[in-house]
């Protein structure tokens, strides 16, 4: 997701959203909430680094972090159909 999607899609600014990602401005709890409704995950979801603990090689992690964020950007036919295709692709490995 873009910084523009994030920003219309939380209804934050785009400036503040870039602050956020650059880290140069306090979150508050209600821009957080936004942020996180406009990802379409729960605050469970956001805040879950227990994967990123569960092996020691953690650029795997990191790159399985980043398919899954991918995913979960996607509208849901389109995650299903993606979801499916690699399914297939790892039983034929």
């Amino acid at each position: 997701m873009s910084q523009e999607e994030l920003s219309e899609q939380a209804g934050l600014g785009l400036k503040y959203i870039n602050q956020l990602e650059n880290q140069n401005v306090n979150l508050t709890i209600h821009s957080l909430e936004k942020v996180i409704v406009a990802l379409k995950m729960t605050p469970e979801e956001f805040f879950n680094f227990d994967s990123l603990e569960s092996t020691s090689d953690k650029t795997d992690n990191l790159s399985l972090k980043r398919i899954n964020m991918k995913v979960k950007q996607l509208p849901i036919d389109k995650r299903e159909k993606m979801l499916v295709i690699f399914e297939s692709i790892l039983d034929n490995l």
